[in-house]
């Protein structure tokens, strides 16, 4: 495979990554090899490494290869392409000095023995022929190849792109079916849940009216209730007020009681002091007047209470009238008087 010299891979001169895939020799190398030999940075590398993959120098290969394994080579090889690139001359020499392999010309006087350089030289020129036809066989072979490879390429591309095309078109047929059948199914189950809540909702209005008529019937008897035990409250409530107005009643008529028993004690009581004062006078001539004043005093005070009592509280009755005469204790001059018994 020839290359133009003034060709760049990524970059790189065709001629240096022709010398490296020689170097190689098909074996596997890694991208570090890749930038040591080559002279290149980690990122220029990775992009000589991705364009020779793109272009399919190169291809990743994890199976150990003759004199090298992935681990420690690295897991990148020539393909049938940069073999042919890497068949079209050797890597050109970089030193100056004798290499292996090179006769060593003996000294003479005059420099060096021509006829022996000569005879060596046209050997190499014969030898750099035969490498040449050997190199461009190789190359021819390998380019034949190429093109072998890149027409099963195209073959196999294109079947697959056909059994592509037939997979999509039956994935489609397969997905409107799926897609048919799942509106089937779909729609047989709305209805069947329209239907069930068609009885759902019937459900629920007989539930409905059935409520409303126990809210009713309850409602009824519970006014009927509260119409019973509001005409009871009522009942009781006038029995309660009328039990209260008799017991009022009865505790107004035993006040009124006591009250006269106490007046008519009190008239008693105003009685026996006026008939001390009485005998007091009769008894005490010098300090009559005075006793005499005083008494007249007490006995309007006294009055004065009486008429003032007599208009506060309410008139008795005929039996109270006469149990307060029976209580009231006997006049002075009466009979059983002790002011008459001691005049």
């Amino acid at each position: 495979m020839r290359a133009d010299p003034r060709d760049r891979i990524a970059g790189v001169p065709i001629l240096a990554v022709r010398g490296f895939f020689n170097a190689v020799g098909g074996r596997l190398f890694s991208e570090a090899r890749l930038a040591e030999e080559l002279g290149l940075a980690h990122q220029q590398a990775q992009a000589l490494l991705a364009r020779l993959l793109a272009d399919g120098y190169v291809e990743y290969y994890n199976q150990p290869t003759l004199g090298s394994t992935p681990e420690l080579d690295g897991p990148w090889r020539t393909t049938i392409k940069g073999d042919a690139l890497a068949g079209g001359g050797s890597e050109p020499a970089t030193g100056i000095g004798p290499r292996a392999g090179v006769p060593q010309f003996p000294l003479v006087p005059q420099g060096y023995d021509r006829e022996l350089v000569d005879q060596r030289m046209a050997e190499l020129l014969a030898q750099l022929d035969r490498e040449r036809q050997h190199a461009s066989q190789l190359g021819q072979a390998a380019w034949s190849t190429l093109v072998k490879a890149e027409r099963e390429r195209d073959r196999i591309t294109g079947e697959a792109a056909e059994a592509a095309e037939r997979l999509r078109s039956q994935a489609n047929h397969d997905a409107r079916t799926t897609i048919d059948s799942a509106h089937a199914q779909a729609a047989e189950r709305i209805k069947t849940a329209e239907e069930q809540a068609g009885q759902l909702e019937h459900a629920a209005e007989a539930a409905l009216a059935h409520a409303r008529r126990e809210q009713e019937r309850l409602g009824t008897e519970a006014v009927q209730a509260a119409e019973q035990v509001r005409s009871q409250a009522h009942r009781d409530a006038r029995e309660l007020l009328s039990r209260a107005q008799d017991e009022a009643e009865s505790a107004w008529q035993k006040v009124s009681r006591e009250r006269m028993l106490l007046q008519a004690e009190a008239e008693g009581l105003a009685t026996l002091r006026q008939a001390t004062v009485e005998q007091l006078q009769r008894m005490y001539t010098p300090l009559g007047l005075t006793l005499v004043n005083s008494d007249l005093a007490l006995e309007a005070n006294d009055k004065d209470g009486r008429v003032e009592s007599d208009q506060l509280e309410p008139p008795g009755t005929a039996g109270d009238a006469e149990y307060v005469e029976a209580k009231r204790p006997p006049r002075p001059g009466t009979k059983g008087s002790r002011n008459s018994a001691a005049t």
